[in-house]
Order: C-alpha cells, then sequence, then structure tokens
C-alpha cells in the first residue's frame, strides 16, 4: 500500500513474475496481451456469458493502468483488441509462433490454456515470487487430465461447463466422468453425443456443449481435427480471429 493509498500488490505480483522470465528465460520474443471493456463476440453469442460474476475490485482497476505502465517502461511488446480476450490474443500469436517454426511459452495460470499445448506451444504457470514457472508439455497435459490427445482438453472442458464464466456443461457431467466420456467417445462420437444433449437443451434455450448459444453458423463440432468447441475456446477464437480484418499479423 501507498502512501496514497493504492494498493500495490497485483503491480508487484504481476513485475516479479515478468522480472523473473526476462532475468531466467531471457525470451528472444515477448508480448503481453490484454483484455479490453467491450463486450466481445461470446457475449454476443451468449448472454449469460460470465452474467453474475462480481465487478472488478477496485484495486485491481487502479492497478491495471499501472501495468500496463510498467510494461511500456520497460519496452515489452503490448496487445489488446476489442471483441476479443487476452486468451484469444495469445492463442493466434502461439499458432502464428508455431507456424513459423518458434516455441512459445503461454505464462498462464488458466488451465483453458492448455487446450492450446503441442510439441511447439507450452504453458507456463508462474509463481507469485517470480520463482521457475511450472512447464505445461504434451506430456504433461496428457498426464493432468487423463487423456490420450491434448484435443481431448477442449471436449472435456464442453462437457463440463464453466461456472466462472456461467457456460454450462452437460447436466451431471463433472470433470472424472468428463474424462471418461472423452476417452470413449472422442472424435464424431463425441459429437453426436453433443448434438444428442443439444436437442435435449433447446426447450432451456441453453447450448449443451457449454460454450456459445444457439448461434447460425456456430460450431459443435468436437471432431479429431478441431481445435477448439463451438465459440468458446481461445484455440477456435485464434481460428476465427486469423481469418478477421482485425487479425494479429
Amino acid at each position: 500500500m501507498t502512501s496514497t493509498g493504492i494498493n500495490t500488490s497485483s503491480i508487484l505480483v504481476f513485475g516479479n513474475v515478468l522480472m523473473g522470465l526476462l532475468e531466467r528465460e531471457k525470451p528472444e520474443y515477448l508480448v503481453v496481451v490484454f483484455d479490453t471493456p467491450e463486450p466481445t463476440f461470446r457475449h454476443k453469442a451468449y448472454a449469460d456469458y460470465k452474467a453474475g460474476r462480481d465487478a472488478m475490485p477496485d484495486d485491481l482497476a487502479v492497478a491495471i493502468p499501472r501495468i500496463h505502465d510498467l510494461v511500456d517502461a520497460l519496452q515489452i511488446a503490448t496487445l489488446q483488441a476489442p471483441g476479443w480476450e487476452a486468451d484469444d490474443l495469445a492463442a493466434t500469436l502461439a499458432h502464428q509462433a508455431e507456424a513459423e517454426g518458434i516455441d512459445t511459452y503461454l505464462v498462464t495460470s488458466d488451465k483453458d490454456y492448455e487446450q492450446l499445448v503441442t510439441d511447439r506451444t507450452r504453458v507456463c504457470r508462474p509463481g507469485g515470487s517470480g520463482e521457475q514457472c511450472q512447464v505445461l508439455g504434451v506430456e504433461e497435459v496428457l498426464e493432468k487430465w487423463q487423456i490420450e490427445r491434448v484435443e481431448q482438453v477442449v471436449d472435456i472442458l464442453a462437457l463440463m461447463g464453466d461456472k466462472v464464466d456461467n457456460v454450462p456443461g452437460i447436466s451431471g457431467i463433472g470433470e472424472k466422468t468428463a474424462q471418461k466420456r472423452s476417452n470413449h467417445w472422442h472424435g464424431r462420437e463425441l459429437a453426436r453425443l453433443h448434438r444428442g444433449a443439444q436437442g435435449q437443451a433447446e426447450g432451456a434455450g441453453r447450448d449443451p456443449c457449454g460454450r456459445c448459444a444457439h448461434v447460425q453458423g456456430a460450431d459443435h463440432s468436437a471432431s479429431s481435427g478441431a481445435r477448439g468447441v463451438c465459440l468458446g475456446g481461445p484455440a477456435r477464437a485464434a481460428a476465427r480471429l486469423g481469418e478477421d480484418k482485425g487479425a494479429v499479423r
């Protein structure tokens, strides 16, 4: 807390993580992605997306502009795009980096990013004091989720839903059951399960795949070639953002 009453804890944690990465990893490329206050395409597709969430704490609202100032002072690139979440931007950059043969580490504690892991893209879960990150590659993700393919993370998240973001899944299915279902019915078989549940849920106006409202053109596929289910996962959004005229290049 400063003498003027500003809580600096969030700034301190961010700074510790950032400086730890710079000093220890010495990345060749580095970008910090931010959300924007505008609604995203998810809000437009599913009106109850993130409904019921508490407002951002005042301390954090005050801290974010100062975090921007810190990143700018260190001359580190930043990226934000109205209508898209920071997750989508990070996923897009990871996909583009992989296409260029660049290894990418996504520094985050958000489990949703684990759907993006490949041989060249890994998740780095940071500690709050700048200590060594916990790195999750393909092997670690498969072990954590007890699955056979990283693509199944999308299946599991869609089946479970997400209470934090107020995204409904399929009734009665939690993490363990979702893991079993994903291992038993993957690819097109799981897509059939989604479609069957969709028919049951239409009366409630909910999307059983847990990622979007019933929107014309929405992708409900869970095929083995899919990198995201419906409109919600950062992997699917990365594909859409890459085709958008405002795409990251």
